[in-house]
């Protein structure tokens, strides 16, 4: 088994997509990757943030055969009417030009910490987040493995049964003792745990 990891647009010295860029962007340039080493078959793995690429090629890539996502991230969380209501009224506020920089300096407490180390991606970043692709989840024929702790206040364990539910033979394992990055944490647990899963098919 050989592994290949790939520097996606706008981190280190790979090219920006820009602003408007959105997920799909980044599936493309991933799949794009793929031919152009002539990858075929290829087991992906995805981590949170980027699961969402892999998401998308599990689905719609009719090369990938298998797909081990660990800690994913793509389900919206559900905002009451309510919350919603005040969120737009607390812009509209701070949109007037004399409080903007007090909005910047509260929009830098709240974020999260992926926002707030975004930089220029900022914007590609809420792009990215706020769109739910849950929907993709029935349409995952490939053999998928989901890895998760049962106490991530990131993308929280409700989810993983979610996706193990909607994603038709999906293999859900659950961590009591990591964080939400397992793969360095128990780097050998979770190495044993794909070997496994592909060993398997």
């Amino acid at each position: 088994m050989s592994f290949v990891s790939l520097s996606f647009p706008g981190f280190w010295k790979t090219w920006y997509l820009g602003q408007d860029a959105t997920i799909y962007d980044y599936a493309d340039f991933t799949q794009k990757f793929l031919e152009k080493l002539h990858i075929s078959k290829p087991l992906l793995i995805g981590h949170s943030f980027w699961w969402r690429v892999s998401l998308i090629l599990a689905s719609e890539y009719a090369k990938t055969t298998q797909v081990v996502l660990i800690w994913s991230a793509g389900i919206l969380p559900h905002k009451s009417k309510i919350k919603r209501y005040i969120t737009r009224i607390w812009k509209h506020i701070f949109s007037l030009p004399w409080l903007k920089k007090i909005w910047a300096q509260i929009k830098s407490s709240l974020g999260s910490s992926d926002y707030n180390s975004a930089w220029k991606l900022s914007e590609l970043f809420k792009n990215i987040v706020n769109q739910d692709l849950s929907y993709l989840f029935p349409t995952i024929e490939i053999p998928t493995l989901l890895i998760w702790w049962s106490h991530d206040d990131q993308t929280p364990i409700k989810d993983a049964h979610q996706m193990h539910a909607e994603i038709i033979g999906s293999q859900l394992e659950i961590f009591e003792d990591a964080d939400h990055f397992v793969f360095q944490q128990k780097s050998d647990e979770v190495f044993e745990l794909i070997k496994k899963f592909n060993s398997c098919l």
